[in-house]
């Protein structure tokens, strides 16, 4: 179940698999410790995803450190319905595991802006362009 807390653009929701948390233009989310990454946990979290955009492509930083594994489906889903309306993307990792995986994501993803970060303040500095005027 989903936890939807704010009005307009400052939002959280909150599911199984994930955080969101939409703050100055930039949408955030963040993995659940220990997730293994399945199908249905990667089609709740982009369903989530886009509920909080109401249509529109927004900058988006993912924090994967809390990611475990992730199924095969689940990745090739990710790669395809699940970059929809990512106008650029800042991956958040530690783990060999995750940085294994958003090396696959950054050589098969639609062509949208992709960096790996170590560090949240780095990713956000990153995705700082991307933003839109009236999304602040």
């Amino acid at each position: 179940m989903a936890i939807l807390i704010g009005q307009a653009m400052k939002k959280y929701i909150e599911n199984n698999f994930a955080s969101f948390k939409m703050d100055r233009g930039i949408l955030h989310i963040a993995y659940k410790e220990n997730l293994c990454l399945s199908l249905k946990a990667a089609k709740e979290v982009v369903s989530q995803r886009l509920k909080i955009q109401h249509g529109r492509a927004y900058p988006i930083v993912c924090d994967m450190r809390g990611i475990r594994d992730v199924t095969m489906d689940a990745k090739e889903y990710l790669v395809t319905e699940g970059s929809v309306l990512v106008s650029a993307l800042a991956m958040i990792t530690k783990t060999p595991l995750s940085l294994l995986y958003t090396e696959i994501y950054t050589l098969e993803t639609p062509p949208i802006t992709i960096r790996r970060f170590t560090d949240e303040s780095r990713a956000l500095e990153f995705l700082r362009p991307f933003v839109k005027l009236n999304d602040l």
